[in-house]
């Protein structure tokens, strides 16, 4: 029963990787702010481009991806490992006290707020890179100001 334990809260803090923030109780919030800021100053550039590639390697995985994003099967679990390794790192030795609050509180959205800050430095990490930032707004040509008319009134 432990290790469901463990493994949901683990998912829970993964899963905020990928999900928009979840709001944790207030009394919490303090909690998770100092995981938050903990996970930010102690990862490097390193630890951020494996968190994005991990956060690439699982969305690319779902079905509706399959025609967009191609996983090899070895890279994916490389990257599950390397993941495995940093969150275990992250949890019980950088910011050990910092995520004892949060962990002992079993709530699931207060692990997502503090997972979701993980892929938040991932992203902008990708995004310092002038190639990544013109990919991701490349679609802005296909635009029409004219069909935004509306929101001007």
């Amino acid at each position: 029963m432990k290790t469901l334990r463990t493994f949901s809260l683990a998912m829970s803090l993964l899963a905020g990787l990928m999900a928009l923030p979840a709001t944790p109780a207030q009394a919490a919030e303090a909690d998770v702010r100092a995981l938050q800021e903990c996970i930010r100053q102690s990862t490097s550039g390193r630890d951020r481009i494996t968190s994005a590639r991990w956060l690439v390697s699982a969305l690319g995985s779902a079905p509706q991806l399959r025609d967009v994003a191609r996983i090899d099967p070895d890279v994916k679990r490389d990257l599950d490992r390397e993941m495995a390794q940093l969150f275990t790192r992250l949890m019980t030795v950088d910011c050990l006290n910092e995520a004892k609050p949060v962990w002992t509180s079993r709530d699931p959205a207060e692990m997502q707020a503090a997972g979701g800050s993980l892929g938040e430095i991932a992203m902008q990490e990708l995004f310092t890179n002038p190639e990544t930032a013109s990919a991701v707004s490349a679609y802005a040509q296909f635009l029409n100001e004219e069909d935004f008319a509306a929101l001007r009134n």
